[in-house]
């Protein structure tokens, strides 16, 4: 801005900066205008921002045995966008959320950065202190979409369960009178785990 007086010879410079306000293509030119002929230069740009994307929207861990920790079950979260995604918390929240935990191996953390087109992993499992119906979320919190304190929620579900046994007949057994030194027929009984996890006789 201003006026410059330029000798023969002479040269200045100017810096440009682009700082768009909405994800699309941009474009604009600078004019110099002096007692030369005028001279312009054109400038183009593009608006982007990071968009999350989660590799699922539930995680069911199905039936597990009550106080036994299941095997991992993963996902990912990607940065399908054109900007850097920052990743500010990964929480579990929800109904359960001590009945679920956040593993070793996970790359999905607080503060992260993922780039465009690269992806974090988180591992999960599912420990059921009751039997019953368990749930919880996982939320991630980040600057999807250029909007900071955006949130993706995936939903953890389980069920605890445990091992019961039935036996039939139910009993009482008569085996009657036996001469002594004697075998009687032998009675069978079977054995039958009715409940939902594996029974270990």
């Amino acid at each position: 801005t201003g006026t410059n007086v330029l000798t023969a010879g002479q040269s200045c410079t100017f810096g440009v900066n682009f700082a768009p306000t909405t994800v699309s293509a941009k474009s604009a030119n600078i004019a110099v205008a002096s007692n030369a002929p005028a001279a312009s230069l054109p400038l183009t740009g593009t608006g982007t921002v990071p968009i999350a994307t989660p590799s699922t929207g539930a995680v069911p861990f199905g039936d597990q045995r009550v106080g036994m920790t299941s095997a991992v079950q993963s996902m990912t979260l990607s940065n399908t966008g054109l900007a850097a995604l920052s990743l500010a918390t990964v929480a579990l929240g929800g109904t359960n959320p001590t009945q679920f935990a956040i593993a070793a191996g996970t790359t999905c953390t607080n503060g992260s950065t993922i780039n465009p087109g690269a992806s974090c992993l988180t591992n999960l499992t599912f420990t059921p202190a009751t039997t019953g119906a368990k749930s919880a979320t996982l939320t991630f919190t980040d600057d999807s979409n250029g909007v900071a304190g955006s949130t993706q929620v995936v939903n953890l579900t389980g069920n605890g369960v445990v091992p019961n046994t039935g036996i039939v007949p139910a009993g009482p057994i008569n085996f009657g009178n036996q001469p002594i030194n004697t075998t009687g027929a032998a009675t069978t009984f079977t054995v039958t785990n009715t409940g939902g996890a594996t029974l270990n006789i």
